[in-house]
């Protein structure tokens, strides 16, 4: 419904390691909204100006707004929420302990002791998510179509954890042509972790 938000930062509270930020735009309107600590970071300074992607969510009598600094967070946090018994606090809680991209690393390497690191994730609640979005990546299709993958060299399409590495980078907001240019750029012997690792500083840089 909403898709992003630009105007002038007004406020910033921090409640339960949970932040909110209320931003005015131009119209007048005052949209308040909840955030993680990467966002409220990023928004540190009173009255300048702040683009917002935003996530609304209504639940029977409870109406919020989700901010998102960039992309790559807003696609996280939608992931996490479509895990079953993951809300959206827990959602910003984890995001407000790791990175998106430290996230799809966890995910694409079954890693759930760095999720238990984060507050108020359990061990199977961090094992639930690996396996619910580690599914969800790997239903990704990654198929050749028709010049998606012009001039990508070197790439194994059918190698475990080149695919893999393409599904988190995809799942994180990533064309498939860009996630497969940058994960072809590393050597073919590299886990999926560090595949994902050294593609996203690929694509920061470009």
């Amino acid at each position: 419904m909403l898709y992003s938000i630009k105007g002038k930062l007004v406020h910033i509270q921090q409640t339960d390691a949970i932040y909110q930020i209320a931003v005015e735009c131009e119209s007048g309107i005052t949209f308040e909204l909840k955030t993680t600590m990467a966002t409220a970071k990023k928004c540190q300074n009173i009255g300048e100006m702040v683009k917002l992607y935003t996530y609304f969510a209504m639940r029977e009598n409870n109406v919020d707004i989700f901010g998102f600094y960039d992309q790559e967070e807003k696609n996280s946090f939608k992931m996490l929420i479509s895990v079953s018994g993951v809300g959206p606090s827990f959602a910003l809680l984890i995001l407000s302990s790791i990175s998106p991209a430290q996230l799809a690393i966890c995910i694409a390497s079954g890693d759930s002791k760095t999720l238990t690191q984060c507050k108020g994730i359990g061990a199977k609640t961090a094992q639930r998510i690996i396996l619910e979005l580690k599914d969800k990546i790997g239903n990704i299709e990654i198929e050749k179509s028709e010049g998606a993958l012009d001039n990508v060299n070197n790439i194994d399409i059918k190698s475990d954890n080149f695919a893999e590495a393409i599904s988190a980078l995809v799942v994180l907001g990533y064309s498939r042509v860009e996630a497969s240019k940058a994960v072809s750029a590393q050597p073919k012997d590299r886990s999926a972790q560090n595949l994902i690792k050294e593609a996203l500083k690929l694509l920061a840089v470009n």
